[in-house]
């Protein structure tokens, strides 16, 4: 898959490259006939002036003139490759809006293309945005790649311009603007793809954003777009426009109405005012977490431990350790409860949940527990041991029952997190399941609470979202009064760039993010209070918080670092004994709850069972840390040594492409040293 992206990527260049060279030039549809004056658009300190054509002839922030008239016009373009492109400069009409203007432009042809490009000041808390949307569709796919482009032409007045980039790593690069090849074009990579003027090589980007500033000018300018496609960013240098681009390969091609956001404004903040500017601008309306969640200093993850049972002990044993003051700042997930991953116990037909089921169906399944008695010799604890495999059973359960866990710990100060649904897998072939059109792909989790083959739903299905949409609502209304939170296990089972099938073809990995998208807001309009919590950094954006099963390990957590910038990321550990040096160093390094689990996978050892020298560690990781909150920042890239909210990192630093050591290595290099994990 790499090694075809990439070459598809030096295809796209070369193509794009010939197109600009061979391909005729359309401007639409005739102008009109009497162009209208230039449209002066003004918010707070911003004005903008748009001329007939829609070219943006000036962008003012207070007195201070930023766009550069030597880089020429700035409207929005259409590179159709070996076919024509398409430049925006010729409105068959023009409206007014709340924000700002729209103006139209139409090309025909046998692809006809008709765009909508909105020009728009929009508040974004205290500061302004300059929007710019460019909506476009066709009544027929193109059956060529086709490349989006809108020339950026503002910039801060000074020569001494620099740019500070949220890596995929985690890290906060600074550097200047200096027209580079590769350092100087950036990349943050979902759906569909980009267009490089050197090819390979770019830098990768966490979020869609690149901050402009000078060492001598109090201003900042936030360049970035919507998270929902692949975004392509160049800053102006020299006598050179800027470019954002975005390319759409004619398969999956453009699906009926296509869209995308750019957002440019200056404030005089810092780099973290305009992180927050660009969740303002970007991800609303989906609301940062809600407080509660950084104050939480432990968490305990349960896997339906000791059959159920492990639940009230962890819960009795805490509260015997906790005062009642401090149990807000523990969270106690529920796991496992649900009976089958994929129906769960939820009827799709009547939108309700059902009143009984099985908890861990297949738990004596031959099969389940032939796949896991011989593991793998990696010595790693993340598996399910000879003696967990032996006790495990089927346990029926039903909502009193439901009622009951939550209220146990709730009723003593905690708060409950509901574990919501294991990514979009599901089983394939038995009664009620979803027809065979309806899946993506083969794979997924096996394990005591899965039946049958699995397979992975396609999110590009609108039965498959509703089902997850309706799933969650039906949680909502039947547990509002005794939950704090959901999470979302297993959200990157959907790959960011997988597309969809002949079935139901499209952009599967940004459906995959506009469901999580919807599913938070359900959980914001209709549980306000609570959060829902995402284990994934692809799709972390729209979430309230990262709740990932990530050992602790510290070459995955800065990963989440700029996707939930500001929020919190919670970390599984499902070997709090074995591995309570990653938990150790997690805490510390970057102010992460501690992490326990209960639960048959991994050490099977919950806080009932934790012998009492090593839940003396966990009670005095827990009150160093319940003083302090998690924030999500940055990795400070160093002169010296990296370093992450002023603490020096002792750990190594994922590569700036957001990789890292591999997993097992981690995990064993903190077996062989059991006070710190080994650099």
């Amino acid at each position: 898959m790499e090694i075809e992206k990439n070459s598809l990527n030096s295809v796209q260049r070369r193509h794009f490259l010939e197109s600009l060279t061979a391909a005729a030039v359309w401007t639409g549809a005739p102008a009109l006939a009497a162009a209208a004056a230039e449209n002066v658009i003004e918010r707070g300190d911003c004005r903008v002036v748009v001329a007939p054509d829609g070219n943006i002839t000036s962008f003012k922030f207070g007195t201070e003139e930023l766009l550069q008239h030597n880089l020429g016009a700035n409207q929005p373009q259409f590179v159709i490759f070996r076919e024509r492109i398409c430049n925006c400069d010729r409105p068959v009409s023009v409206r007014r809006d709340e924000s700002g203007v729209v103006l139209r432009y139409e090309f025909p042809g046998p692809y006809p293309l008709t765009v909508d490009y909105g020009i728009g000041l929009i508040p974004a808390g205290r500061d302004v945005a300059l929007k710019q949307t460019v909506r476009f569709h066709t009544p027929k796919n193109v059956p060529s790649t086709l490349v989006l482009r809108l020339p950026k032409t503002v910039r801060l007045g000074t020569d001494r311009r620099k740019v500070f980039l949220p890596l995929k790593s985690g890290v906060g690069r600074k550097q200047p603007i200096r027209g580079l090849d590769h350092d100087d074009e950036y990349v943050f990579q979902v759906a569909g793809s980009f267009v490089s003027e050197h090819g390979e090589g770019t830098q990768n980007l966490a979020i869609p954003l690149a901050e402009e500033y000078a060492d001598n000018s109090d201003l900042h300018i936030t360049h970035c777009a919507d998270p929902l496609f692949t975004t392509y960013l160049r800053l102006p240098h020299g006598e050179r426009p800027g470019e954002f681009n975005c390319l759409y390969p004619g398969s999956p091609g453009i699906e009926r109405e296509e869209q995308r956001e750019v957002y440019t404004i200056v404030h005089k903040g810092d780099f973290r005012q305009g992180l927050r500017l660009f969740r303002l601008a970007a991800l609303t309306p989906v609301d940062p977490g809600p407080d509660w969640t950084h104050e939480v200093a432990l968490q305990e993850y349960d896997y339906f431990g000791k059959n159920g049972r492990g639940w009230f002990a962890d819960i009795d044993r805490m509260a015997e350790l906790i005062k009642p003051a401090d149990r807000p700042k523990v969270a106690f997930a529920l796991h496992g409860w649900y009976g089958c991953v994929g129906p769960y116990n939820y009827d799709a037909r009547t939108r309700s949940l059902n009143k009984t089921w099985v908890a861990f169906p297949s738990a004596q399944d031959p099969a389940f527990q032939a796949q896991w008695a011989k593991p793998p010799g990696s010595g790693l604890p993340y598996i399910f041991r000879p003696d967990s495999l032996k006790e495990m059973r089927p346990v029926e359960m039903s909502l009193a029952d439901m009622h009951r866990r939550c209220r146990y710990a709730k009723d003593k100060g905690f708060r409950v997190i509901l574990y919501y649904a294991c990514g979009l897998q599901a089983p394939r072939g038995l009664k009620d399941s979803d027809p065979p059109e309806h899946f993506l792909h083969p794979g997924g989790w096996r394990g005591p609470d899965t039946i049958g083959q699995q397979y992975i739903r396609n999110p590009l299905v609108s039965e498959v979202r509703d089902f997850y949409r309706g799933f969650l609502e039906a949680l909502i209304e039947e547990f509002r009064k005794e939950l704090d939170g959901y999470v979302f296990d297993l959200s990157d089972s959907v790959g960011p760039e997988e597309l969809g099938t002949a079935a139901h073809p499209g952009y599967a990995g940004r459906a995959m993010m506009t469901l999580i998208k919807e599913l938070t807001l359900t959980v914001q309009q209709h549980h306000r209070d609570a959060a829902f919590l995402g284990s994934d950094y692809s799709y972390a954006t729209f979430t309230h918080g990262g709740y990932a099963d990530l050992a602790c390990l510290p070459s995955l957590f800065p990963r989440f670092f700029f996707q939930n910038y500001g929020n919190i990321l919670w970390a599984c550990n499902w070997a709090p004994v074995t591995l309570f040096p990653f938990t150790k160093y997690a805490v510390e390094a970057f102010d992460a709850p501690v992490a326990l689990s209960g639960g048959p996978f991994g050490d099977n050892i919950g806080p009932a069972e934790m012998k009492p020298e090593v839940m003396k560690r966990v009670l005095e990781l827990f009150e160093r840390r319940k003083s302090r909150r998690m924030d999500l920042g940055w990795i400070e890239e160093p002169v010296g040594p990296y370093t992450y909210g002023g603490r020096v990192l002792t750990y190594r630093v994922p590569s700036a492409e957001g990789g890292g050591s591999p997993i097992g290595d981690d995990v064993r290099a903190a077996m062989v040293s059991p006070d710190e994990p080994r650099l």
